[in-house]
């Protein structure tokens, strides 16, 4: 089971917070960090060449470029992988996500705002990429890092204005995403009642998304899902 993070070296704190709860629930995980320069970390640091590429950001966006990375991931060379935000918590066992037969890219719905950006972006539905299953063999078989890097530029004239590598999976691979039940990421501190009928509590998810600079929660968090195993 190969469990991926992209990281720049500010995300290195939380990286290792989440780190360290997959390993508590999935002993036999091997966890890679994907970077573009060697990073501070005990896990299996692989660099990232992204020379000849651009990426964009836009003035006071709080997405940084290492947000871009995980488009990269077929390109390493696994054949599947769970690929997870850094600022993600795991509280539980992920064999059962990992042994999921997934053709492309599994992933669970985002919170109430991605029923407007799914609407701007003329989808049934919006996809949230801090955790996703990916297939990658298959995603390289359709050429997918060239073709979403090819497609960014575009993102410079999306009415939508939303500015980062989520929108970009939404808007040109989404009929290649797999909808997981919600258990598998779900955001703290977000309301979800457009999803009534799916919705999980937030204790009982296994992958916990703490979005939006809420540290403090995950620092919290992380010390109670780790109390007594350290």
């Amino acid at each position: 089971m190969k469990i991926c993070y992209c990281a720049d070296a500010n995300a290195v704190p939380l990286l290792k917070m989440s780190a360290r709860t997959v390993e508590k629930f999935n002993p036999d995980a091997e966890i890679v960090v994907v970077s573009k320069v060697p990073l501070d970390t005990p896990y299996r640091n692989i660099l990232l060449d992204t020379s000849g590429r651009e990426f964009i950001r836009l003035p006071g966006e709080r997405l940084t470029e290492a947000t871009y990375y995980r488009v990269f991931l077929p390109e390493i060379g696994f054949d599947r992988c769970i690929y997870l935000d850094c600022d993600t918590l795991c509280a539980g066992s992920l064999r059962e996500l990992w042994e999921m037969d997934v053709p492309y890219i599994g992933l669970c719905t985002t919170h109430n705002s991605g029923v407007v950006q799914a609407k701007l972006l003329h989808t049934p539905r919006y996809g949230s990429d801090a955790m996703m299953l990916m297939d990658c063999a298959a995603l390289r078989r359709i050429h997918f890092t060239d073709t979403m890097m090819r497609a960014l530029p575009n993102i410079r004239r999306a009415p939508h204005g939303f500015h980062c590598a989520e929108t970009l999976l939404n808007s040109i691979y989404f009929d290649r995403l797999t909808f997981l039940p919600m258990k598998w990421c779900k955001c703290y501190n977000r309301c979800y009642s457009a999803y009534r009928d799916e919705e999980v509590h937030f204790e009982d998810a296994v992958i916990r998304h703490y979005i939006g600079g809420q540290r403090a929660a995950q620092e919290h968090d992380y010390k109670i899902l780790t109390r007594g195993w350290e």
